[in-house]
């Protein structure tokens, strides 16, 4: 839904009576206008008409926001517009916004995954409205938005996943450097299990450049994160002979391996944290403890406080 442009009145308007449309910027972010700019400065204005709708006694940009930056850099106060009539709802703007600018920008992974997003929350809406009047909606909602986006529903779901990184994975995801559609897979990662793939990430692209980053090499590294024990105010360092925040099963594992019969050392205080929130639930008052058991259990009690009073004296 576009709207048509072929009866819209175009005419010269001051660049101070246009406004950005107010989801603009959260969506494609910042763009360059250096050059566009310098170009309108040394031939003048060369591309085409702004498309712009009336509201509220101003006008706001469906398409040609980065061009309109670009003429108030080259010093322009005037631009050429086409003027079209004003969505009747936000759900139509909301579309207009992404379909009138699918082919004239340059898309990132990011940008993509805010598009596909954005759309999605529309046609959510969209949904919800329909419900409310009793009318169906036909067809669903990732298909699509696929469908508008011009990509397949699963390419959807990835970019989708991409807005569950941290920052610095969404910039990785954005460098080029690494596949962002295995990237996307880390989506599933908690925020300290986040951090330390970025640390290998960045260990590994010191070590062999970003060459070495391949797609099998970080789905592997992902595949690993998800054992590792961290809360999220530990802080992973990268180093490959450290299993320190591997799981028991994961460090066996590769404690097996040629790589290494890497020895694993234990995290105290992961561990100790694990064994409380275990012990408080099996010393519960409403804990159920068979007669057989009790001997078996006290023993085992007095022995890990033989334990614990040890480490307590040489902290």
């Amino acid at each position: 839904m576009t709207s048509d442009v072929t009866n819209a009145e175009k005419r010269t308007m001051s660049v101070d009576m246009i406004d950005e449309d107010r989801d603009n910027r959260e969506i494609y972010g910042e763009y360059e206008t250096d050059g566009l700019a310098e170009s309108i400065e040394e031939n003048g204005y060369q591309g085409s008409p702004i498309i712009v709708y009336p509201e509220k006694d101003r006008y706001t940009i469906q398409s040609g926001h980065r061009t309109l930056e670009a003429a108030k850099k080259a010093g322009r106060t005037y631009v050429p517009v086409l003027v079209i009539e004003a969505p009747r709802n936000e759900i139509e703007r909301r579309k207009r916004l992404i379909l009138s600018n699918l082919h004239g920008r340059r898309y990132t992974p990011m940008r993509m995954a805010r598009q596909a997003q954005y759309l999605f929350d529309t046609y959510k809406m969209e949904q919800k409205l329909n419900r409310a009047e009793g009318r169906e909606q036909e067809g669903k909602l990732l298909e699509k938005v696929a469908s508008d986006l011009e990509i397949s529903t699963s390419q959807v779901t990835k970019y989708r996943q991409l807005l569950q990184l941290n920052g610095r994975l969404q910039q990785m995801a954005d460098s080029g450097m690494v596949s962002w559609s295995a990237l996307a897979k880390a989506s599933q990662l908690t925020a300290a299990q986040q951090d330390a793939l970025m640390s290998k990430i960045t260990g590994r692209i010191k070590l062999g450049g970003p060459e070495s980053v391949t797609r099998s090499w970080l789905e592997n590294e992902i595949s690993e994160c998800r054992y590792y024990m961290l809360d999220d105010d530990e802080k992973y360092e990268y180093d490959p002979c450290d299993m320190t925040f591997l799981s028991e099963e994961l460090a066996e594992k590769l404690g097996g391996t040629a790589e290494g019969k890497r020895k694993r050392r234990s995290n105290s205080a992961v561990t100790v944290r694990r064994c409380l929130e275990m012990m408080e639930k099996g010393l519960a008052p409403d804990a159920i403890l068979k007669e057989d058991d009790k001997e078996s259990v006290r023993e085992g009690l007095l022995k890990m406080r033989a334990i614990i009073d040890e480490r307590l004296r040489n902290m």
